[in-house]
């Protein structure tokens, strides 16, 4: 049975971060919605509280590389329509036996209902959809904590959403909505420079060192919402900076923080700030990081 048939939507969770950004919060959701949008290539996104909403699709791994989202689940949709809030329950009972007939070890119901007028209260329902599932799937035992599964049920004014699994994405910010730095461009770890930079909203112009490797530029590609653009050399990005502020981006970590850097800042009418998102890192954590960023475009 594939997951078309199972699930009729996916429940997106905004990063938390995006919350703490008081009035701006609406830009900051705004640019993770146009993101997802051109990652993903659906347009049907709707927005709640927390939330956002897009009708399944194939290919949803793709949520995965977009800078924003905490996680997302796929769900199967129980319209309201005239049903009673009991017809509701027995509907969410046997859609959760649907999701786990194939599955063993222990569960848990955790309830979220944001439509208080709903009849029952989220204990209440966690106990009842608990007890059916046990009766029903000898395979499953109910456990309170550290279950091997967790049926998420979310309860609003339109109906109810049935999931079990959560598939945890990168969080951070939505890239491009805190301006743009240039990344210089030189071996692997370069990527994941811009990568992290690309985590923390910021928009990306990859400039090319002297003796630059040739690196593959699809891990980059493949979480950015903007076709990449590339600089033949940092002169060339200082220039196209004009008179905003010029950031740029280097991959050194502690040991080699004591080059000179390649610009001397005080020749330019700019103000050229220097930044090292790699410097807390060793050599084995860059490339332990980088392969788990590659491991979510296979």
């Amino acid at each position: 049975m594939t997951d078309k048939i199972q699930y009729s939507h996916i429940l997106v969770r905004i990063a938390s971060e995006i919350f703490l950004k008081g009035k701006n919060q609406n830009s900051f959701v705004n640019k993770l919605r146009e993101n997802i949008k051109k990652l993903t290539g659906q347009s049907q996104i709707s927005k709640g509280r927390g939330r956002m909403l897009i009708p399944f699709f194939e290919g949803h791994q793709k949520l995965q590389r977009v800078f924003g989202v905490h996680s997302y689940s796929l769900a199967a949709f129980i319209p309201k329509k005239e049903d009673s809030d009991e017809d509701i329950i027995n509907k969410i009972q046997h859609k959760a036996i649907h999701l786990l007939e194939n599955d063993k070890g222990s569960f848990h119901c955790r309830t979220k209902r944001s439509d208080k007028t709903f009849s029952k209260t989220s204990v209440e329902i966690n106990h009842q959809i608990g007890e059916f599932i046990e009766e029903k799937n000898k395979n499953l035992v109910f456990k309170l904590k550290g279950p091997d599964i967790v049926i998420g049920i979310e309860i609003n004014e339109t109906g109810a959403f049935v999931y079990k699994d959560r598939v945890i994405c990168p969080g951070g910010l939505p890239a491009g909505i805190e301006g743009e730095a240039g990344v210089m461009l030189k071996d692997e770890s370069s990527l994941l420079a811009a990568l992290l930079m690309m985590k923390r909203g910021v928009g990306i112009t990859l400039i090319k060192e002297r003796n630059c490797e040739v690196l593959d530029l699809s891990l980059i590609e493949a979480f950015s919402p903007r076709p990449i653009k590339i600089v033949e050399n940092v002169e060339a990005y200082i220039e196209k900076c004009k008179r905003r502020p010029c950031v740029i981006v280097k991959k050194d970590i502690v040991e080699s923080l004591i080059e000179e850097v390649d610009i001397d800042a005080t020749k330019s009418e700019l103000a050229i700030v220097y930044l090292y998102p790699l410097c807390a890192y060793s050599k084995k954590q860059i490339l332990e990081e980088v392969k788990k960023y590659q491991n979510l475009i296979l």
